[in-house]
């Protein structure tokens, strides 16, 4: 079994494209993996897969052969990849979007090896729906079935009264639910509230230091 010079060249450019416009959303969002990225990891799964069904074909006497394999390895080492675009800050993880990009630009570029064209489009295009879409649909529903939640993380010296900083985050509205770490000294407010506009200037006190993160 054998392919054509110009079908391999349309295959392969078919990859970039592609790849290449997932690897561009997430490049537009500042995201560490993007279009060069994303790129190369469909081809390499486009390579591997041409490789696997075209390149032995002539070895079936010497020893059986079964192209799916090397599919299934594509897809594990891609998942490693993945893994690296994860970024864990605090109680903050980022990137598992952009992570599941990769492995998609993958399966993408496999596709389109083995002359799938139906299945790398349509999947393109709902990936990119996804990304594009979905994330405003995603941020009018939170705002209607949640309230923004605002993490207020601060540490103090031993021995310091925190209870200024408390009625000073009470006095702009927020519920307070105030929890002592154990064997540390480190306060954590945390509040639920109906806006995050809360600025971290709003809690400053003497003698401490705020770290301020939230998410909406």
């Amino acid at each position: 079994m054998t392919i054509s010079y110009l079908d391999l060249a349309l295959r392969l450019t078919l990859v970039v494209l592609l790849c290449g416009a997932v690897g561009l959303e997430r490049e537009a969002r500042d995201q560490p993996a993007g279009v060069r990225t994303h790129v190369l990891v469909g081809m390499g799964a486009a390579v591997f897969t041409l490789t696997s069904v075209y390149g032995f074909s002539g070895m079936h006497g010497v020893a059986p052969i079964d192209p799916t394999r090397v599919a299934a390895q594509v897809v594990t080492g891609v998942g490693f990849l993945g893994a690296g675009a994860i970024i864990h800050n605090g109680m903050a993880v980022r990137g598992l979007t952009t992570a599941a990009a990769v492995w998609i630009s993958a399966a993408i570029g496999m596709a389109t090896a083995v002359g799938f064209y139906a299945l790398a489009l349509t999947g393109t295009a709902v990936v990119l729906i996804a990304l594009l879409v979905f994330r405003h649909v995603r941020s009018a529903l939170l705002t209607r079935i949640r309230h923004d939640r605002l993490l207020l993380e601060v540490r103090v010296a031993p021995g310091t009264d925190c209870d200024a900083l408390v009625r000073e985050v009470e006095a702009h509205g927020a519920p307070v639910m105030v929890r002592q770490m154990p064997r540390s000294s480190t306060r954590v407010i945390q509040n639920t509230c109906a806006s995050s506009q809360l600025e971290a200037k709003n809690a400053r006190n003497s003698g401490t230091s705020a770290h301020i993160s939230g998410w909406t």
